[in-house]
């Protein structure tokens, strides 16, 4: 599930986040400013594809088996990755942020 870009699926998401074991943010460095059409591609250690999918706002959410998990999100051609543990309870944030010179959606300036 993914969204947020207005106050109404912002409220929405946060009715349902409980749902969800993985939640991810993607924002702008520095400002806060909101990103979305990210690429997220969620990997087993041992390299089999989990979920792969588009971002449609700044809020990404999925529910995935307790585990560890390689993090693959990609915002215009910049990538970032990082190993996550998912809970057998509870949940998992990780925010991520981009410079300033991409805007909302998915171009550089």
């Amino acid at each position: 599930m993914s969204g947020g870009i207005g106050v109404s699926e912002r409220e929405e998401l946060a009715q349902v986040k409980s749902q969800y074991n993985l939640r991810l943010l993607f924002a702008v460095q520095g400002s806060g400013e909101y990103l979305s059409n990210i690429q997220v591609r969620v990997e087993e250690v041992s390299g089999r594809t989990r979920l792969a999918a588009v971002s449609q706002g700044p809020f990404f959410y999925a529910r995935l088996a307790p585990g560890r998990y390689n993090l693959t999100v990609d915002a215009a051609g910049q990538v970032q990755t990082r190993q996550v543990t998912v809970p057998a309870n509870g949940a998992t944030e990780q925010s991520f942020y981009w410079a300033s010179h991409y805007t909302i959606g998915d171009a550089p300036r």
